[in-house]
């Protein structure tokens, strides 16, 4: 039977572990709990996760085996995502950008609402 945990990180996110794979991270714990029950429904384990593979993705879209040599004329912007063919990989992390945007995009929201709330209501949040 698999063993899961969840660990809350220094960042605030949620870590789900299965057998000591990493999953995923989550911002909620509700988050993380309901896909840790949803595993064990489902009877998934963390070695099917084995059989993806690595590959490294770069700023620019460009995808790559990472068990092949890193391209000598692409920059040190990638990140590497498992899964199970170049097409999901670029795909999970066209995902991820968007999210990662949004939350840039919140964040600076966020900022701009405290700024003006400071600057006592009468200051406006910048358009965008």
């Amino acid at each position: 039977m698999s063993s899961y945990q969840i660990i809350k990180q220094d960042d605030g996110r949620f870590a789900l572990y299965q057998d000591e794979v990493l999953i995923n991270t989550y911002t909620r714990k509700d988050s993380a709990v309901r896909r840790m029950k949803k595993l064990q429904s489902v009877g998934v384990v963390a070695s099917e996760q084995q059989d993806l593979l690595d590959f490294r993705v770069y700023a620019d879209g460009t995808v790559q085996d990472a068990d092949d040599k890193t391209y000598s004329f692409m920059s040190d912007d990638f990140s590497v995502i498992k899964a199970e063919s170049e097409k999901s990989a670029f795909e999970i992390w066209v995902a991820r950008e968007k999210f990662a945007y949004s939350n840039k995009q919140s964040e600076a929201t966020a900022h701009a609402l405290t700024q003006c709330a400071s600057a006592g209501g009468g200051a406006k949040p910048p358009l965008g």
